[in-house]
């Protein structure tokens, strides 16, 4: 039969397959000893966050389609060999996920009140919505931004602070920590024996601006996106809390505020960073963002200085951050000046300890100026 449906065979069976028993047996299935059900499945791991598996399906199948109106004859054999078909599918599917923006995501808690989660639609800031689906937990929350390769414009950086601010408000506000792999999060919580999982579906960011967030609720033993009773004291609750996030990023966008806003930026940039050295570098250049004056130079002790004014609850305390920042200091200095290539096993304390105080400095400042009693 030659090519006669060779990649059919390989390829389209599988996700058929797969679709079928989703539909009629209400179990998904993912092969991993099948080359491209793994390829599936690594697809949907890296893009979990704003693309349910039936979408990943989906998608692979509208790329093979239209490698067949391409180079499919007649007679269903294929106008090119078995291993080079192969390879133009898998060469099409990276063009068509490489359009999809990267992300990073943030896992907020909710108190479990053993009731359903509501659709809702909440005006966090200007350009800046919540809609939620889904039940009560822990929810999956990602910021996708997007740019060409080596391309980067104003509209473009301007969308990944404002991507950076709303999360650091959604993280402190709900009291969410970031996840360990960064973009590659698990996305799937068992609420019920059938389980659930939970994403959040966010557009690329475009010029300047946050076109909206909707979160919608998967569940892995149904097909399609599913929702779920409406509970009003719950939309009281996340309207609470989303007023809070929308009040902190005002502050972050008001005028004048420019050094809270870039100590941010430092901030988030920093949890993405792959290396120890680099991302505690960022948490450094934050922390003088923050405490820095932009018309003079001023020394780590007056830095120091700001920092315990800002962190101590009483004078009494200020020597143990004075203390404590002089150690992050130091170990910055010697990274910066060539006299360490990396943190040494005996210094990556210090990378907590600089993480811990640019988030709470910059929590302390958003209180003083908005009035707000954050979790630290």
């Amino acid at each position: 039969m030659g090519n006669k449906r060779v990649l059919k065979g390989k390829y389209r069976e599988i996700i058929t397959e797969y679709l079928r028993t989703v539909e009629m047996e209400r179990t998904p299935i993912f092969r991993y000893d099948h080359p491209w059900d793994e390829m599936i499945a690594s697809i949907h791991r890296v893009y979990s966050g704003f693309m349910s598996r039936m979408d990943v399906v989906r998608s692979v199948l509208n790329v093979f389609n239209e490698f067949e109106r391409e180079f499919e004859r007649s007679d269903g054999t294929y106008t090119v060999e078995p291993e080079v078909g192969r390879q133009l599918v898998e060469d099409r599917l990276v063009d068509y996920f490489a359009q999809f923006p990267k992300d990073y995501r943030l896992v907020l808690h909710f108190p479990d009140l053993g009731v359903d989660l509501p659709d809702c639609d909440i005006d966090i800031a200007d350009g800046v919505n919540l809609a939620l689906t889904g039940r009560e937990g822990v929810l999956y929350i990602a910021v996708q931004g997007y740019s060409e390769p080596g391309v980067e414009t104003m509209a473009q950086q301007e969308a990944f602070s404002r991507a950076n601010r709303v999360m650091f408000c959604m993280m402190v506000t709900c009291g969410g920590y970031y996840d360990d792999q960064h973009s590659f999060a698990g996305i799937f919580w068992d609420h019920t024996e059938e389980g659930a999982s939970f994403s959040l579906k966010v557009p690329p960011l475009l010029e300047g601006r946050i076109a909206g967030l909707r979160l919608r609720c998967y569940r892995p033993a149904l097909p399609e996106y599913q929702s779920f009773l409406l509970y009003d004291p719950f939309v009281d609750l996340l309207r609470t809390i989303f007023a809070d996030v929308g009040k902190a990023l005002s502050v972050l966008e008001e005028k004048g505020q420019e050094n809270l806003a870039a100590a941010v930026d430092w901030y988030e940039d920093a949890h993405v960073a792959q290396n120890e050295s680099v991302r505690f570098i960022q948490y450094c250049i934050g922390l003088e963002a923050l405490l820095g004056d932009p018309t003079e130079i001023i020394g780590n002790a007056r830095l120091a200085d700001r920092i315990a004014f800002l962190l101590s609850g009483k004078p009494s305390g200020r020597a143990g951050f004075i203390t404590q920042f002089g150690e992050i200091m130091d170990v910055r200095n010697k990274l910066v000046h060539g006299k360490r290539a990396r943190l040494s096993e005996d210094n990556r304390r210090v990378l907590a300890l600089a993480e811990k105080f640019l988030r709470l400095a910059i929590i302390r400042e958003v209180e003083l100026i908005s009035g707000l009693q954050w979790k630290k």
